[in-house]
């Protein structure tokens, strides 16, 4: 007996699975050119590919890729984007003291990245070690790219200090320097030996009036960290506290406690607050405050004199 079969029939539908991946494809490639025009939208392609699943994809499916025109995905794009910039909320570069983005140790970064505002527009800038994206603070501390960046110049500089970071006022790029929040960034600079690895003569200076308020907003973010490290000592020295066998002698270090604590407290603030006033005054580096703080923190745990 003889069966005939038809080769295409058999291929048809491998060409219907694929068409759903083809598309989505497309949807992913326009949008991806999109946002790299613009460093507000601009991110990885895994995040772009999300991006498309949650909110362009289902206004395209089922659709043959073939018959979807770019100029609708674009259309479709910028109504989407319309409707969530106006949620974007643009942290101010000038509000960002120089205290805060002064020359540092490599090894520094994430922890001093900590202290700018979250909405903040940054990017890490190392030269042939790799430059990150423009991302807001808050994403850059968790970016791995960033991370790799970080890694590649501690094996360059053998785990050691030497190398150092420092942050620039810029306009980002397709920009004006207008004034407005979403127009600037903070560049971190990579420095080797004392030259920066980019040119930074474009740098936007902060005004004598925007200078005290950038300090005004980091004495209110200071107010707030050491009200929660002196919450997080008292807390771990209540850990560490060794516990009386006794009852009578718990009772004993408890009045003690109750007696000394406040003063202690007192001492603290009053110490913290000095040594704010000075850095405040450009009297010490914030190396030197770093520094300061932590043996205040440490006498305080430890019980000694402040």
């Amino acid at each position: 007996m003889y069966f005939r079969t038809n080769d295409s029939r058999m291929k048809k539908p491998t060409k219907k699975t694929n068409k759903p991946q083809k598309l989505f494809a497309k949807l992913v490639k326009v949008t991806k050119k999109r946002f790299d025009k613009d460093p507000l939208l601009k991110r990885s392609h895994n995040e772009v590919q999300k991006w498309v699943s949650q909110n362009l994809y289902k206004d395209f499916k089922g659709l043959s890729p073939t018959k979807v025109k770019i100029a609708d995905i674009q259309n479709a794009i910028e109504a989407v984007i319309g409707q969530k910039i106006a949620k974007i909320v643009c942290g101010s570069v000038f509000q960002v003291p120089d205290g805060d983005i002064e020359e540092q140790n490599w090894w520094e970064f994430f922890d001093n990245l900590k202290n700018i505002d979250a909405n903040v527009k940054t990017r890490l800038n190392a030269g042939t070690y790799g430059v990150s994206d423009i991302l807001i603070s808050q994403d850059l501390q968790r970016d791995a790219e960033v991370s790799k960046i970080i890694n590649e110049i501690r094996s360059a500089s053998n785990n050691k200090s030497g190398s150092t970071i420092i942050g620039f006022r810029r306009v980002l790029p397709g920009k004006k320097d207008d004034g407005d929040p979403c127009s600037y960034f903070i560049d971190f600079i990579l420095s080797e030996k004392g030259v920066l690895v980019d040119d930074a003569s474009d740098e936007v200076f902060l005004t004598e009036e925007q200078s005290e308020e950038s300090m005004a907003a980091r004495r209110e973010r200071l107010k707030t960290f050491k009200k929660q490290r002196s919450a997080r000592a008292r807390k771990e020295k209540a850990k560490k506290r060794k516990r009386p066998q006794s009852t009578q002698q718990e009772k004993t270090e408890s009045q003690e406690m109750a007696q000394r604590r406040p003063s202690d407290i007192r001492a603290l603030n009053a110490a913290m607050t000095k040594l704010e006033g000075f850095y405040n005054k450009g009297l010490i580096t914030k190396k030197e405050f770093k520094n300061l703080l932590a043996e205040l923190i440490k006498k305080f745990e430890e019980g000694g004199e402040v």
